[in-house]
């Protein structure tokens, strides 16, 4: 595999990886919340899923093959279930308690934040994709393999011997 294969490789992990992570501090959070207070934070269900969300992704990946088009979106939707879980709650705030203006700005922007996770999973996961491709990878090593390095000069045999 090239050079591009492993950082789309390593970024998709870590990105997918710290979206578990923040899924798990935020799970621990809703869970929390439901048990001191009279209520269920539906956090419990849309960071459980964006925590198994990320597992997939980073267990997908290690298996270095392609990640198709279903398992994409079945990737990607649980951002967009926290991000509509936010927006649950701007508009329950903005509704029915006008003086919790700390709280809507908090859903807000985490609205906004989650939806762009979503869509740099996507962007990621496509990247990575990319460079599994066939053409990427045939052209990588085909270029590998016409090339060679003598005291740091770069050495073209194709050129040479298409001459």
């Amino acid at each position: 595999m090239n050079c591009c294969y492993n950082d789309a490789k390593l970024v998709l992990l870590v990105f997918s990886s710290s979206i578990s992570v923040v899924s798990a501090i935020f799970l621990i959070w809703a869970l929390a919340n439901t048990m001191t207070k009279n209520s269920v934070d539906l956090g419990i269900i849309s960071f459980t899923l964006s925590f198994f969300a990320g597992l997939f992704v980073v267990k997908r990946v290690n298996t270095g093959k392609s990640i198709n088009k279903s398992e994409m979106i079945l990737a990607t939707i649980p951002y967009g279930v926290v991000a509509l879980n936010y927006l649950l709650g701007v508009l329950i705030m903005t509704i029915y308690f006008k003086q919790r203006t700390g709280f809507i700005v908090y859903c807000s922007i985490f609205t906004l934040l989650w939806t762009g996770f979503g869509i740099i999973q996507w962007m990621l996961i496509q990247r990575f994709n990319y460079h599994l491709s066939p053409e990427i990878t045939n052209n990588y090593n085909q270029s590998t393999n016409n090339y060679d390095t003598v005291e740091g000069t770069a050495i073209n045999y194709a050129s040479i011997s298409s001459r």
